[in-house]
């Protein structure tokens, strides 16, 4: 009630009521309430991306992704699905970035269990990438925030996921699309959308034995070119440096 409450100032006390009522459930442990308290932060969630009289704003969010490590992947497709049905650009922009950040600290975390978390919810990321990679926006700052997490985001795909593929993990098909269209855009998106075509483009899988062989033995064949070229270069000089004391021999005795 408090995060739809027309007094003023109202939601400031509500949010440091919820985040003192975080503080105790991870000092005792979400077996503790955590329960009801997934359901209260989901409700919240839902609040904030689907009503417009919430009260409660982006950073209040981001510090329960922040001080509650076990709440992370229990909102995750929350937030996920927000960045689909976002009402408007700047919800889906701050949509995507809280799962940003969630996806972050989650691929950060000491405790390990980030594939785990993560790959259930591949699939509906796959969507949520592509939404945010093509979506539209009526100001280019917003275009270049949700690139700017959309890119982190693969990131983190990317390094948890490092004997995999990210075509293979998701589908990314509108996203190499989108990557391209780096016309008649601003400088700042350029940058974002160059970042997100080397993301998509590249990928990365694992080079096979046979692939890492060639290239080595092409690396060996280049600077064994390059020894032989230095070498006839040596040698050329070597001989004009001849030729030019021969020179100076005929002059010499010509001379005398």
């Amino acid at each position: 009630a408090a995060s739809r409450s027309t007094l003023k100032g109202m939601s400031l006390p509500a949010g440091a009521a919820c985040h003192y009522y975080l503080r105790l459930l991870s000092a005792s442990g979400p077996d503790h309430g955590g329960e009801e308290a997934v359901r209260v932060f989901t409700t919240l969630l839902k609040h904030f991306f689907t009503r417009k009289d919430c009260k409660l704003n982006r950073k209040f969010f981001e510090e329960v992704l922040n001080k509650a490590p076990w709440m992370r992947s229990q909102l995750y497709e929350t937030l996920l699905q927000a960045c689909i049905d976002a009402r408007s650009d700047y919800i889906r922009v701050e949509a995507a970035a809280l799962v940003s950040l969630a996806t972050r600290l989650i691929g950060e975390s000491k405790e390990g269990g980030a594939e785990a978390a993560i790959r259930p919810h591949l699939q509906l990321m796959g969507q949520v990438v592509g939404v945010l990679g093509t979506g539209d926006y009526t100001k280019a700052q917003k275009k270049w925030e949700a690139l700017k997490s959309t890119c982190a985001i693969l990131e983190v795909i990317k390094k948890t996921f490092k004997d995999e593929a990210l075509d293979s993990l998701m589908d990314l098909t509108d996203l190499k699309g989108a990557s391209k269209s780096t016309s008649n855009v601003s400088p700042k998106v350029a940058v974002q959308l160059t970042r997100l075509e080397g993301l998509v483009g590249v990928g990365n899988k694992k080079r096979s034995r046979k692939s890492e062989a060639v290239d080595e033995k092409v690396g060996a064949d280049r600077d064994q070119g390059k020894a032989v070229n230095k070498k006839q270069k040596q040698d050329i000089k070597k001989e004009g440096s001849k030729g030019e004391k021969k020179v100076k021999v005929k002059k010499k005795s010509s001379k005398e």
